[in-house]
Parts: structure tokens; sequence; C-alpha cells
């Protein structure tokens, strides 16, 4: 899967996620680190990016997950913007099943939030990097364009309609 997003942290002294699904040990959650380095934890471990991401202003970041499931491995890739800034290989395939939570613990703006069910290549990264989606792209679970929502929701315009609820949240119009 992908997820990937349009962000601006604050600085901070400690880690911020942006997506957090499943719980205990078998739980994942993507965020910054306190540095501005791209990170995943999953379970127990913990992967950064090998480069920093420069936050000055928005950015498009991307965390990409490939299984290989004849090597039971999954293979995380960090991107900013299109350009992958470290891969990683963990042992074990993910498969959570708990709720999922995108930008709970984060502090910052968030311009724009997309799922996709399938490891996207840096070239489809960047062809739907600076576009408006319409919501029907293949592979497409949910995206939450932060520009349209009401009061503590952002609507998803993907199929299925899994509106985000917010939690001290305020909209900042740009």
């Amino acid at each position: 899967f992908t997820f990937d997003l349009m962000i601006k942290p604050e600085r901070a002294g400690n880690d911020m996620y942006v997506l957090s699904h499943g719980m205990d040990s078998i739980n994942l959650r993507l965020g910054v680190t306190p540095d501005w380095h791209l990170a995943a934890f999953v379970g127990r471990e913990m992967v950064i990016s090998d480069e920093v991401v420069d936050f000055s202003d928005i950015r498009h970041v991307a965390y990409v997950f490939d299984a290989f499931e004849e090597k039971l491995e999954t293979r995380i890739t960090f991107y900013n913007d299109d350009r992958p800034i470290g891969q990683y290989t963990l042992k074990g395939l993910y498969e959570g099943h708990q709720p999922l939570y995108i930008g709970s613990e984060f502090k910052g703006e968030m311009l724009e939030a997309r799922l996709w069910n399938r490891a996207m290549t840096s070239g489809e990264l960047k062809s739907y990097a600076n576009k408006r989606l319409t919501g029907y792209e293949l592979g497409l679970l949910d995206y939450y364009p932060m520009s349209e929502g009401r009061g503590e929701y952002v609507y998803d315009k993907a199929p299925g309609s899994n509106d985000l609820y917010l939690i001290g949240a305020t909209w900042k119009v740009i």
C-alpha cells in the first residue's frame, strides 16, 4: 500500500504521527521525527529515512509498503516528492486490522492525504503529486483534500466515503 500526503509539520521535540493503525505489538505508525526524517514504526521496529525533508514549506511525501509474500518480507520506501530517500526491508508482512487514524498525533499543516491499495512507483507518485484527483483513480482507497470539509469532518472523495473526524483541527483558507 501507499500513503502519500502534503504536510508542513511544526517543529516539535517529539515524533509526530500522520497515520496510526492497529495496536499493541502489531501496530503501524507513520510520521516525522523531531529532526524531520520520515519514520515508520512497525510493531516494535522503527526505521527512518536516510535524508531529512525540508519542511520550510508544504511538501509531498510518501510511505510505500511493498509486501513480498513468498519471502515473508515487507519493503518500506520513503519518498520526498517522487525521489526515494530511504528504503528498508522488514521481516514479516504487516496485516493490521484495527481502526485507522490520520493526523491524530500531528501538529502542523496538512493539505491532502491519500491511501492507495498498492505500492506506487516513483513515476506514479510524480504524476499524482500536484494533481487534484477525481477520487476514482485506480487503486485509490481514501482521498482527503483538506480544502473540502466542514466543521470537524474532512470528506473522503474516493468511493466508500470514509469521512475523517477531526480532533483539535482548525481550518485555514489558502
